[in-house]
Formats: C-alpha cells, structure tokens, sequence
C-alpha cells in the first residue's frame, strides 16, 4: 500500500521501509514541528498505535474515483444505476467486482 506525504495529523512523514517484521513492520520518519525528524514506526495499516487513533497515523495515498458522468444515479446504500459506458469506466477503476444487471421489460 501506498501512503501520502503526511500523517493524519498534518506532520511531513517520510517511509523508509514497508517490509520490516513484528507488530510495526512499516518504518520511517515524521517532521515534529520544533523537534525535527522523528523515527517512528507503524503497523500493517498505518497506525502509529494500535489502540487509538493518532495525529501519527499514516494516511493512505488511495486514488479518487472517477467523476460520475450524466447517466449515472445514486441511490441509498450506495446502489448505482449506470449505463454500460459508465460501468466500464467505474470497472477499470474498482477493479472486478459482483455484477448484478437488471432489465426492465415494458
């Protein structure tokens, strides 16, 4: 996975390394401001404590979706109703997922 340039809190984070061992395997620096670069460590999943969240906590560097286009509806519970077209951009986007297709027949 990849992470953004700063910590939940806002701070500078550099990653140094990805495949460490144990509980922290996520290794780097954080900009502490007034204290300079600060070694820290995170779990599998950005958390710079596995209790609660922190201002250290990595954020993860995930791309935005694809702005939806005219023919698109969204519904409660994130149901979407889309022509083929859009479907083929979202797909490429998501990635392979449940297809479900309804036919309306008059």
């Amino acid at each position: 996975m990849k992470w953004k340039n700063k910590t939940r809190g806002g701070y500078e984070v550099r990653i140094y390394a990805t495949d460490g061992s144990g509980d922290y395997p996520i290794h780097g620096a954080v900009h502490l401001n007034g204290l300079g670069w600060q070694l820290q460590k995170w779990t599998h999943n950005g958390q710079h404590s596995y209790d609660v969240r922190t201002s250290l906590d990595l954020i993860p560097d995930v791309p935005e979706p694809p702005e939806p286009i005219d023919d698109t509806f969204v519904f409660d519970e994130g149901i979407m109703l889309v022509s083929p077209e859009s479907w083929e951009r979202l797909d490429q986007f998501y990635g392979h997922k449940i297809r479900v297709r309804i036919e309306v027949v008059e």
